[in-house]
């Protein structure tokens, strides 16, 4: 069996991808949650070297972010650190081995889309410190595979809805809200946005395994 390092394997993509597949891969996680399975390396992905990495790994799915908007805006020196030097790290790990990567980016790079639905080449115009630190790791992506001919792809994530996702996302509060009969109150109701259900994003990522070279 091919294997297959995940990144920020016990978050909410993480969890349902690894279900997927480790029926057909070998599956290696790094998160730094407390409590975590013999197959994972419990690791901060800052500080993350190539010595903590089995050798044979053929592509890394790199998930590990902090992706909460609000939480980044308040605290970007923690946004940055995770979100821009641990992927500097996780590529320079996959160039010295040779992996595949998929870099798991979000649709806030566009900012407020001039139209809809958004193509991938409308231009980005990031509004967020969380939209900035995604940008930074895709030009990271573009620049290591145009230097060292790596294999990177890039997919820009919507709006992910699912079982166990994360309580800050606005459709878990729509969810919960609606479960317990209470009233759904919302912020601002002006923006629009595109859902999409967590096993279509795994669906996806599990199709770029087969995609070379998405540059």
């Amino acid at each position: 069996m091919e294997k297959i390092l995940i990144t920020g394997s016990t978050g909410f993509i993480g969890t349902t991808l690894i279900k997927k597949l480790k029926l057909n891969f070998k599956i290696i996680g790094i998160s730094n949650k407390k409590k975590i399975k013999n197959d994972h390396i419990k690791k901060d992905i800052t500080k993350i070297s190539i010595k903590d990495i089995p050798r044979d790994i053929v592509t890394i799915i790199h998930l590990a972010a902090i992706t909460d908007v609000s939480y980044c805006d308040l605290h970007p020196e923690k946004c940055f650190k995770t979100n821009v030097v641990g992927t500097e790290k996780i590529l320079r790990i996959a160039r010295d081995i040779g992996a595949k990567v998929i870099f798991i980016s979000t649709s806030h790079v566009y900012g407020k889309p001039q139209s809809n639905p958004t193509k991938e080449e409308h231009a980005t115009k990031p509004n967020s410190m969380y939209s900035i630190s995604k940008i930074m790791g895709e030009e990271l992506c573009r620049k290591y595979s145009e230097l060292f001919n790596m294999d990177i792809s890039i997919l820009r994530v919507f709006s992910v809805y699912g079982p166990n996702s994360p309580k800050y996302l606005v459709i878990n509060k729509i969810i919960k809200k609606s479960i317990e009969s209470k009233k759904v109150e919302l912020g601002n109701t002006f923006p629009r946005r595109d859902f999409i259900y967590i096993d279509d994003v795994v669906n996806a990522i599990e199709k770029t395994l087969f995609v070379t070279k998405g540059f």
